[in-house]
This record gives structure tokens, C-alpha cells and sequence, in this order.
């Protein structure tokens, strides 16, 4: 069984856009970490290092409720 290609119509841009994102994102949390342990830091920091898990979480789900492409169960 071949795998599936991808479309030749999506560029690295559609395909890296969400990946630099998360990654821009968890880098601030990181330095916002780094720069400043009360107040405001200590919130902006949480809430972007919290995100990418919620993205993971999310796409986790919305995976195991798809049925298998392979027929059986996962």
C-alpha cells in the first residue's frame, strides 16, 4: 500500500507555518520565564508554554476519533 502524497499545491509555507508558530511561541514563554519570575511574566509564560500542549492535545483527539485508514481498530 503506497502512502499518501502530499498535494503538490502546498508549498513549505502552508506546511511550516503552524509548526515556526508553536515554536515562536514556546521561545517567549521560555524568555518570559527567564526574565521575570512575578506578575505578568509569570503569567505570559504559563499561557505560552501551556498552548502548544492544548494544540497537541487537541490534534491528539481529533486523531483517535477518526476511524482507522488501515480497517481495523487503533
Amino acid at each position: 500500500m503506497k502512502a499518501k502524497a502530499l498535494p503538490s499545491s502546498m508549498s513549505s509555507t502552508a506546511i511550516w507555518t503552524w509548526p515556526t508558530l508553536l515554536g515562536a511561541l514556546t521561545l517567549s514563554g521560555l524568555m518570559s520565564a527567564l526574565l521575570g519570575q512575578h506578575g505578568v511574566w509569570l503569567a505570559v509564560s504559563w499561557i505560552s508554554l501551556s498552548m502548544p500542549l492544548a494544540v497537541i492535545t487537541v490534534c491528539l483527539r481529533r486523531a483517535w476519533s477518526r476511524p482507522s485508514s488501515k480497517g481495523g481498530p487503533l
